[in-house]
């Protein structure tokens, strides 16, 4: 009964013009980034020869030029501060209007409430994700087109991976699997956020505080981190924003943080759901 379920709002849910929309903002964006690094690109190889030669080749290799690895273009700084917001508007408003619209009391009468809100939950995160990692993964294949493989090295200084930052070894040894990882990291964090509307429409009545409460909720934490990380006395980035981007920056990311505020999200987004879900009176 899930499986049955679970495909009619998986396809509800990424058939629609409006998910497609969405990730296709989030293509535009990271068009901003291709655009730049590709001026950067011609400028290089009109300069490849010499003794630079091979420290240019490596900084146009794929690793540092995907706007994952790079950190310093339009696209970057718009597309990891949009992020949220792309996750958020893929699906995250579904429950919101279904509960408001008393669609659920039709649903309920079909199947079991534990039913549809686990299938509500999963079509909800996995639209989530994909809307923050469709746009990342056609950066990378447009990116290929005029980049290199070659191996990130640490003597160069063209990307900026911190000593004991996450995966950092990973990154100048086995990069594709690195990229592999984060891609895995982003998807799981935009399918969190996106069911952070979904728990909160179990308590707020404006469409409105719920899909902006969460991008606010990650908007302070970035704003405040400054102040957070002092207290904890290390230098480790806890922002969202910042953190989902693979190449850290300005402060090296903490696999426990990024762990532990996973495992948070997912408790307290999925124990809403299914608590609240299983007490609601939706008649």
């Amino acid at each position: 009964m899930l499986w049955r379920y679970l495909r009619i709002e998986l396809k509800k849910a990424l058939t629609g013009w409006f998910f497609w929309g969405i990730i296709g903002i989030g293509i535009v964006i990271t068009l901003f980034s291709s655009k730049e690094i590709f001026s950067n690109f011609l400028n290089f190889t009109a300069m490849q020869s010499g003794e630079f030669a091979r420290a240019e080749y490596i900084g146009l290799s794929l690793f540092g030029t995907w706007i994952g690895g790079e950190y310093h273009t339009l696209g970057v700084a718009m597309y990891f501060f949009i992020l949220p917001v792309l996750a958020i508007m893929a699906y995250g408003w579904s429950f919101f209007l279904e509960k408001k619209g008393g669609y659920i009391k039709n649903v309920i009468t079909r199947v079991d409430k534990k039913v549809y809100y686990m299938s509500k939950y999963i079509t909800t995160f996995a639209a989530g994700g994909l809307a923050v990692i469709l746009p990342l993964l056609f950066n990378i294949l447009l990116t290929c087109m005029y980049s290199n493989f070659a191996i990130p090295d640490i003597t160069y200084g063209y990307v900026s991976m911190f000593h004991g930052s996450l995966w950092s070894e990973l990154f100048y040894t086995r990069p594709f699997f690195f990229c592999i990882l984060y891609l895995i990291i982003d998807f799981v964090y935009g399918g969190l956020i996106a069911c952070c509307c979904m728990a909160l429409a179990f308590f707020l009545r404006n469409r409105l505080l719920v899909l902006l409460l969460p991008f606010l909720a990650l908007l302070a934490l970035d704003y405040l981190r400054w102040d957070i990380v002092y207290l904890l006395g290390q230098e480790v980035e806890i922002s969202p924003m910042k953190f989902l981007h693979p190449t850290p920056y300005p402060s090296p990311v903490s696999g426990w943080i990024l762990l532990g505020s996973i495992f948070f999200l997912l408790l307290a987004t999925l124990g809403t759901c299914m608590l609240r879900g299983r007490k609601a009176d939706v008649f």
